[in-house]
């Protein structure tokens, strides 16, 4: 990730975080995919950019902690943890490097989930924007 592509992640901060939190909720809950759906209609992003996000931000930060919080039987992620890990996850220079190797791994948990919010998101169904 270029310096350019971290601070733009930075000035468009309180959009991307409804963005993560409900990405990160499919980690917990596929039954999320309908306010996930909705969440990425409304801001305003490409799928490519989403796809993205989903890859590159969300899921290097909930994969290295997932088996952890599962286990634990607690609350999962407060918004502000995950805002907080990503912004200091995708400024590290290794970064890109990480998610190239293990991406496919990482997204795993939620290969199923995703496929779906994608199929709803690009045919305009579920979410609640019927």
């Amino acid at each position: 990730m270029s310096e350019r592509d971290y601070y733009e992640i930075l000035r468009d901060l309180p959009r991307r975080r409804k963005v993560w939190d409900d990405i990160a909720e499919l980690y917990q809950d596929p039954k999320w995919q309908d306010a996930v759906v909705r969440a990425c209609r409304e801001s305003g992003y490409s799928w490519e950019e989403l796809d993205h996000i989903a890859h590159y931000e969300v899921a290097p930060t909930i994969w290295s902690s997932l088996e952890y919080y599962l286990g634990a039987g607690e609350p999962f992620f407060s918004s502000d943890w995950l805002a907080a890990r990503i912004v200091k996850k995708v400024g590290r220079p290794h970064h890109a490097l990480v998610v190239k190797l293990l991406g496919r791994r990482m997204m795993r948990p939620l290969d199923q989930s995703w496929r779906e919010v994608e199929r709803r998101f690009k045919s305009g169904g579920g979410g609640g924007a019927d």
